[in-house]
């Protein structure tokens, strides 16, 4: 469910971004769930790390980063796959009308390590205005 109180910040989903109506200090949780879904039986040892960032106009906010990790590994012919993960954060983010807010997720992995990774269910973002 999207609950859009225009007078704060507007967002027309699908949307790339959050735009800002008043200035002020936000609350700002975010919670994504991953899974991987393309582990071949002969990928052993794969490890993968998903980061999530919230960004304003562009930049990096601190405070608003998490990483997932996730990792396949052979021992023998036992799979001991971890292919699930989380990611949440949780920060105040002073910003002014017109600031976008965006969530950038990208992999952090090396470049030889292009995994498939999706989401288990759609990813859930609160923007709160302090009062």
């Amino acid at each position: 469910e999207i609950h859009n109180d225009a007078s704060v910040y507007t967002f027309s989903a699908p949307g790339t971004g959050v735009t800002i109506a008043e200035d002020g200090d936000y609350q700002v949780q975010f919670n994504a769930t991953m899974v991987r879904t393309d582990v071949p039986p002969d990928n052993c040892n794969d490890r993968i790390s998903i980061v999530h960032s919230l960004r304003r106009n562009g930049v990096e906010i601190p405070g608003g980063r998490c990483a997932s990790y996730i990792r396949t590994h052979c021992n023998n012919s036992e799979n001991h796959n971890h292919l699930e993960a989380s990611c949440f954060f949780d920060t105040v983010v002073e910003a002014t009308a017109g600031d976008i807010l965006t969530i950038e997720v990208y992999n952090e992995t090396a470049p030889s390590v292009n995994p498939t990774v999706n989401s288990q269910d759609p990813f859930l973002l609160t923007i709160i205005k302090k009062q």
